[in-house]
């Protein structure tokens, strides 16, 4: 009864952002070529609850899960001229702090921590099915509950990298791959990623990871280059490079163009001001070319490239509940991106 009623309050809540569908339908011409526009909505407050994750589908489609008072949420997305236009979530798990990854098969997987401290680490695996839903057919737990923290996944090659936070604040990480519709842990528990880091998260770049992270004592923002043995299932990490004196919770990506970008949530200024840093591959290091305030305030925030180029940022309004996405260009002259919160 309890975790009905507190379904029948998301769903109260989420009426706000959803009423205007069937008007803005009606004096729009939009034409989606997956979702149902009559079922989703262009507002850029998209959700509620915290810790938004996102990755793109092999068709195009945008998938962000997120955890609210404890259950785990989806909700798919589809870019059109311009704009996101999202379905309503749906509950599909309890836990906290989801991240998310597209395997080659083009199924996701998704890993987060249970409800409680150091609860432990647990997947879901779902499949994009013809009724424009996700199919969660296999869910399993990685590590025992006294072990697994806040996790970090990415999928390289066939290999899936899981990075997480131990009780003793270093950066581990467990290895597989994907066999008969379940996931197969090839190695766990292998310390060294990090030392006195939290806040993992992982990003391909070329056949390597980088680790961004937070360091435990507060002494900024890092990252860590990683080759990976995928005949051992082992990574080979380097030595770890200080990027920022300020922030937390920052996430990464390598562009299209090889530009890496980073985001992360600034503590200098402002209402949790989103800052972001560009910059370009020489080796195993990175040489930062720009950081700049993102033109918005957020937290929790997590950064995907879509199939068209754009990018698109989602992350969770410091002034309430609800999430929010926000759609970004590289310009390649000023070698900036510039973000647009309400669409191009």
């Amino acid at each position: 009864m309890k975790r009905f009623s507190k379904l029948i309050i998301y769903s109260i809540m989420m009426i706000s952002i959803f009423i205007p569908i069937e008007s803005y339908a009606a004096t729009n011409k939009v034409e989606l070529e997956y979702l149902d526009i009559n079922e989703v909505n262009p507002n850029p407050y998209y959700s509620w609850g915290d810790n938004p994750a996102v990755t793109v589908l092999d068709n195009g489609l945008i998938l962000s899960v997120s955890d609210y008072k404890g259950d785990l949420t989806y909700t798919l997305g589809e870019y059109y001229n311009g704009k996101v236009y999202w379905k309503f979530p749906e509950a599909y798990d309890t836990g906290k702090k989801p991240s998310i990854t597209t395997l080659d098969n083009g199924d996701v997987m998704e890993v987060h921590q249970g409800n409680g401290f150091m609860s432990g680490l647990f997947y879901n695996l779902g499949r994009y099915d013809e009724n424009n839903n996700i199919d969660w057919y296999s869910v399993g737990n990685l590590l025992n509950p006294l072990y697994g923290g806040e996790s970090s996944i990415e999928s390289v090659d066939g290999t899936q990298v899981i990075a997480f936070q131990n009780p003793y604040n270093e950066i581990e990480y467990i290895m597989g791959v994907y066999e008969d519709r379940d996931f197969q842990v090839k190695s766990e528990g292998h310390g060294g990623l990090s030392y006195f880091s939290v806040t993992p998260n992982i990003t391909k770049v070329d056949n390597k990871i980088i680790d961004f992270h937070k360091s435990y004592w507060n002494d900024g923002l890092w990252y860590t280059f990683a080759g990976i043995n995928h005949d051992y299932f082992n990574l080979s990490p380097r030595d770890s490079v200080k990027f920022d004196d300020h922030g937390k919770d920052p996430v990464g990506l390598q562009l299209d163009n090889g530009i890496i970008l980073t985001m992360f949530e600034g503590t200098r200024g402002g209402n949790s001001p989103t800052w972001y840093r560009t910059g370009e591959l020489e080796d195993d290091t990175i040489r930062w070319t720009s950081s700049t305030f993102a033109q918005f305030d957020g937290t929790d925030n997590d950064v995907v490239q879509l199939k068209n180029g754009y990018l698109l940022n989602v992350h969770k309004d410091p002034n309430g509940p609800s999430l929010r996405y926000v759609i970004g260009t590289w310009d390649e002259e000023a070698n900036r991106v510039w973000w647009w919160i309400n669409g191009l």
